[in-house]
């Protein structure tokens, strides 16, 4: 199940009373003599300004009305807090990567929301009552209330212990902590966090509170209503969870075959040289004379140096065609594969078939080398997706005319998309 989707913007199911509104102010604790206020542009994307005023009964109406998005500064003048808060986003890499690819955002947005109720649940094994909250953009908050004031130096040693105890987190996922330093500048208002129920002027969508399960609260103002003021836990007392997210396997590395006597029938068993003598015939006449005639022409060696020389097994190839030979000198033998221009793409449309295989091990080497030949491409097409997305965005309405249909930018959860609508069909 898409999670985000069960967030997606709606309205409050009742008008909240004036005691809900009170309730909220003082939940939600920031500063008291300041709020921030969100500011959006295309050009300079989403921004902050504080306003020197109280939050106001009248600010948090329109805040909930829409009329203007509101945001708190955790640390008071004293330098104690009575809030906290774990902001679970994706990495900056993690976007790049998945924009416009609509099944990598969706699976990088279900990453996020995994990680953020795991750390739901890590705070209620530690008596805490987190309050679950969809930011409105790609992230999800989650919200501490503490009984009374801490030191901001005890709210950021005791976020940091659990954010360490709790690692590593799932590949393009981050965690960020609310408050981030112990004290103030002199003249500075700290850290910030906009509040929940409110719209998130970026994406238009409305940051709503969630349930354990990722579902909207029906009732946003009884889940505040509800939620406890627990104290921070001592710091030994912060565990680490029983299950903590595998990190993703890496592309195995290219093996070493270890050595072994080269003979004619590599020629046609190697992943490397079969495939290259197939879709070459002047090489592989080359070889063929080497090999049957024991012959070779004066032009041979610079040919061969220069294209089979450079495959993993190129050089035990042609130093063994050499051998076949003789008369040829020692300086004309090879050492290490060269590092000149050659035509050797044959290699990139190669497909290991079971009848080119040698037993397992080639196999598996021969799949081995697809992977990489496979994450080089998908790096090839995620920097050209970037760039269409970013062509696209400064062109009218985003959209670009295709043969059989338009090239468009959409968002999904906050998340540039990048689709193709087909003509006279659906998107």
């Amino acid at each position: 199940m898409d999670r985000q989707s069960a967030a997606e913007p709606m309205a409050t199911p009742r008008p909240p009373g004036t005691a809900d509104l009170v309730r909220f102010i003082e939940r939600f604790a920031g500063r008291p003599d300041v709020h921030a206020r969100m500011w959006y542009d295309r050009v300079r994307g989403v921004g902050y300004s504080p306003v020197r005023h109280p939050l106001t009964l009248d600010v948090l109406r329109a805040h909930l009305d829409g009329a203007l998005t509101a945001g708190i500064y955790l640390v008071h003048p004293d330098e104690t807090v009575q809030v906290v808060v774990f902001d679970v986003d994706a990495s900056k890499v993690a976007l790049e990567r998945a924009a416009g690819d609509p099944a990598r955002t969706a699976a990088l947005r279900q990453a996020v929301h995994g990680e953020a109720t795991r750390l739901l649940a890590v705070l209620r094994r530690l008596g805490l009552d987190p309050v679950l909250e969809d930011s409105g953009f790609k992230g999800r908050h989650l919200w501490l209330f503490l009984p009374g004031p801490v030191t901001a130096g005890r709210a950021v040693a005791f976020g940091r212990a659990l954010l360490a105890s709790t690692a590593p987190r799932p590949e393009g996922v981050k965690v960020e902590l609310f408050p981030k330093q112990a004290g103030l500048s002199e003249g500075g208002l700290g850290n910030l966090v906009k509040l929940p129920l409110g719209i998130h002027l970026r994406s238009g969508r409305r940051a709503e509170l969630l349930d354990d399960e990722g579902r909207v609260e029906a009732d946003p103002f009884g889940r505040v209503r509800r939620a406890r003021r627990v104290a921070l836990p001592e710091l030994e007392l912060v565990e680490a969870p029983s299950e903590r997210p595998t990190p993703p396997p890496s592309l195995p590395p290219l093996p070493e075959q270890a050595p072994r006597p080269f003979t004619a029938s590599r020629f046609e068993t190697s992943p490397w040289l079969g495939p290259v003598l197939q879709g070459c015939h002047v090489l592989r006449a080359v070889v063929e004379e080497a090999v049957a005639k024991r012959a070779l022409s004066a032009e041979a060696p610079l040919v061969l140096n220069h294209t089979l020389g450079h495959l993993p097994d190129g050089v035990e190839a042609v130093n063994y065609l050499y051998g076949l030979v003789g008369g040829v000198s020692e300086s004309a033998r090879l050492v290490s594969p060269g590092e000149h221009a050659h035509p050797l793409r044959h290699l990139d449309e190669v497909v290991l078939s079971e009848a080119k295989a040698s037993g397992i091990d080639d196999l598996v080497l021969g799949y081995t080398r697809q992977l990489h030949v496979l994450a080089r491409a998908q790096a090839e097409a995620d920097a050209l997706r970037l760039a269409v997305i970013a062509a696209l965005e400064g062109v009218p309405g985003q959209r670009w005319a295709a043969p059989g249909g338009e090239w468009a930018v959409g968002e999904e959860g906050g998340m540039a998309v990048l689709r193709f609508d087909a003509a006279g069909g659906e998107p």
